[in-house]
């Protein structure tokens, strides 16, 4: 039978404005994991549990500007 789509599954998302972004990284540049953090986040995709979960050996941070995971990490969509 066929059923009605339902959202009760659907993942909501709060896409950061630039103001929220500044007011972040301003919070989060007086503790340097939360803004090493934030920067994996929006330069690389992955959700905060998947960073999280990464051991620190697996992450290279030598270059600021360049961060990025040394592994690959899966991202939501890649698991539906």
């Amino acid at each position: 039978m066929w059923r009605i789509p339902s959202d009760e599954d659907a993942v909501r998302m709060h896409v950061l404005t630039t103001s929220e972004e500044q007011q972040y990284f301003k919070r989060a540049g007086k503790h340097r994991d939360l803004h090493d953090l934030g920067r994996l986040m929006l330069n690389q995709g992955p959700r905060p549990d998947e960073l999280v979960s990464l051991p620190k050996t697996d992450v290279d941070l030598g270059v600021p500007e360049d961060v990025h995971p040394k592994r690959k990490i899966s991202c939501h969509a890649a698991k539906a």
